[in-house]
């Protein structure tokens, strides 16, 4: 589960970086939320995400420290995306993926199988204001 999550929000923040126009870097609010989890008093709080402005989405670089993931079968058409990802080592899984994503917000469906079962996550997002990626960049965080 802790993989799945890191997953998703690695791809979180390229979801929000593609809908980027060159320019400023931008803000973004995102919100996971995961099928069943609220039922059981398990609700993600929202995220802000800071992202590089001009960066456009390739969701092999989600899966870049993330321990034998790989991603298969991406399309673009506009502003939707897809692809297959898949996992091995500790935390096996595999799924699913579909964005939608335009300059002022995005949303992603995921499909995930694990070996503890299925998982249904979806992930929306909207731009909220303006940052500093040098500074406030998830890179800058580590």
């Amino acid at each position: 589960m802790k993989k799945t999550i890191s997953v998703l929000f690695a791809l979180l923040t390229l979801a929000s970086s593609t809908a980027n126009a060159a320019g400023k870097d931008d803000l973004w609010e995102s919100k996971i939320s995961i099928e069943g989890m609220e039922m059981m008093g398990m609700a993600i709080p929202s995220q802000k995400i800071c992202t590089q402005a001009g960066r456009s989405m390739d969701p092999n670089d989600a899966m870049k420290g993330q321990d034998g993931c790989t991603v298969s079968d991406y399309k673009n058409a506009g502003t939707k995306s897809s692809w297959k990802y898949k996992c091995t080592g500790a935390q096996p899984m595999s799924g699913s993926a579909e964005m939608n994503a335009t300059a002022n917000e995005y949303t992603i469906k995921m499909k995930t199988q694990t070996a503890q079962g299925n998982m249904n996550m979806t992930a929306n997002g909207k731009k909220i204001g303006s940052c500093n990626y040098e500074t406030d960049g998830p890179q800058a965080k580590k």
